[in-house]
């Protein structure tokens, strides 16, 4: 082998190590950002089950009591009205509908 050959092949070969270098930098990166994900995503799951297991959140349970009264008077009024109504009808004479 001469010594011109010997110069092509070294000269040949420094772009492959910097590009082979590139990809293994590139690789460990990915690497690392993977097992961050995958730290995140253990994480989240945990806490999600952890809110799966609670029957009702606090709040929400009292929100809904007290949703579930208000509407109860609600439509205790609104039979009132239309009690009101069909006997204000049958006083005029009206045609209500």
């Amino acid at each position: 082998m001469t010594q011109e050959h010997f110069v092509k092949g070294i000269i040949w070969l420094v772009p492959v190590i910097f590009g082979a270098g590139g990809v293994y930098s590139q690789t460990q990166s990915t690497v690392k950002q993977v097992k961050s994900v995958e730290q995140s995503v253990k994480r989240i799951e945990r806490s999600l089950s952890l809110h799966e297991k609670k029957p009702q959140h606090e709040t929400g349970a009292v929100e809904v009591k007290y949703i579930k009264i208000n509407q109860s008077k609600m439509m205790k009024r609104q039979s009132r009205i239309i009690e009101n109504l069909g006997a204000i009808c049958q006083a005029t004479n009206a045609k209500c509908r």
